[in-house]
């Protein structure tokens, strides 16, 4: 087989149900290039690595399978299967997730490759719930119609609108595809800011890492039907992995901020709203370690709570009852 000019990395993990939209919907795509499928199966426990494994005999020339022998977690198995991509070129798709558009990989791909400056082109995504067989819905009430590219739109200052959730159109990873050297080369460079044992997701580096050496262009097209499940890693049922998972990105998103020299001004709205939120969680429920946490990831920015924040705080961490682990 010729070397792919992309990769479709696909993340499975206990997804025994609908591994084989996810595989199908990538198996069907079509294009003027050669691409490879590389699933990186995370020591399931249910049947998904037998799909997966019956896949790959079907197809030995398209799916790479690469099984952990123990779970490795979202991070690093992402960025472990990245390095085993060949192409130049990646789109990622979660192995619950599917892609509705078999031309999607070549659309994207015709314009990454007539820009080499473009740093990823993505789309639009719709929701559907894991128990639903009915149409996906809309993500977004008022997607732009138009595509949209701004060759200058790229470095410090665009990677802040990101980084402070307010980069329009929104971006989803798996939504798009980018170019696997911009995220490599930041990868080798400060690999903590991708694989700290903290972090519990691969996108914010990924797009972080994109924006700051490129453009993104939008496609005003569905590339991605985003299954919501019932208690997964981003939506779990008690409030309190929830929290522990926004903290995470909390800290993540000003570990980035730091490393590209955003001032306290320039993350401030960002960091203001999560931490109300955060604190007001953590004082309601009495959490003192995820009271202690917030307090000291925003430590190295020099950020003075408001007296509302910090009389919640001293209250949660005096109070009797037993702290919780993060």
């Amino acid at each position: 087989m010729t070397k792919p000019l992309v990769s479709v990395l696909i993340l499975a993990y206990n997804q025994e149900e609908y591994i084989a939209d996810c595989l199908d919907s990538a198996l069907a795509q079509q294009g003027d290039f050669d691409f490879e499928i590389v699933v990186a199966e995370d020591a399931s426990v249910d049947g998904t690595l037998v799909i997966c494994r019956e896949y790959q005999r079907r197809y030995p020339g398209k799916i790479v399978l690469l099984s952990n022998q123990s779970n490795r977690g979202v991070v690093r198995n992402y960025f472990n299967a990245l390095e085993h991509c060949r192409g130049e070129f990646i789109a990622d798709c979660g192995g619950d997730d599917y892609w509705p558009d078999p031309l999607r990989l070549q659309k994207q791909w015709k314009l990454l490759v007539g820009d080499p400056a473009m740093s990823m082109v993505y789309g639009q995504w719709k929701e559907q719930a894991a128990e639903s067989t009915g149409t996906a819905q809309n993500k977004e009430t008022s997607w732009p119609t138009l595509p949209q590219y701004d060759p200058t739109d790229f470095g410090p200052p665009t990677a802040a609108r990101f980084l402070n959730r307010v980069y329009k159109p929104e971006i989803v990873l798996s939504t798009a595809m980018y170019r696997k050297s911009f995220v490599l080369e930041a990868l080798r460079q400060k690999p903590e800011l991708f694989l700290h044992p903290d972090y519990r997701t691969e996108d914010l580096s990924v797009l972080t890492a994109s924006l700051l050496r490129g453009p993104a262009c939008y496609l005003p097209e569905c590339f991605l039907v985003y299954r919501v499940l019932d208690n997964s890693v981003s939506h779990p049922r008690q409030m309190d992995k929830y929290y522990r998972f926004a903290l995470s990105s909390f800290r993540q998103s000003l570990d980035w901020a730091r490393h590209i020299g955003l001032s306290l001004g320039e993350i401030l709205s960002y960091l203001q709203s999560r931490y109300n939120d955060y604190m007001h969680y953590a004082f309601t429920s009495c959490d003192k370690q995820l009271a202690r946490a917030l307090r000291k990831s925003v430590r190295e920015y020099a950020y003075r709570p408001s007296l509302k924040n910090e009389i919640k705080y001293y209250l949660t961490c005096c109070s009797l009852k037993k702290p919780k682990a993060l």
